[in-house]
């Protein structure tokens, strides 16, 4: 069962926000020293790909909403 678009967006924010509070406190070297905060980021950017394809997919099956002419979607 796929969630909810509006949902997937909420998913998005809290990855965003989630990856915010990880690197709190890093700079470059350090994060990339730190394999545990990269495999968190990395899960956490994850889940935002995979939302925004989710989100974007419901969209695209929607004409009425011209996304690909709003969101400069070339096909």
């Amino acid at each position: 069962m796929s969630r909810e678009p509006s949902l997937r967006l909420e998913d998005i924010l809290a990855a965003a926000a989630t990856i915010e509070e990880y690197l709190e406190g890093y700079d470059y070297d350090s994060f990339v020293e730190d394999r545990r905060t990269v495999d968190a980021v990395t899960r956490n950017l994850e889940i935002i790909g995979e939302s925004r394809t989710s989100v974007s997919e419901f969209y695209l099956k929607r004409s009425e909403m011209a996304w690909t002419e709003r969101s400069g979607v070339k096909r």
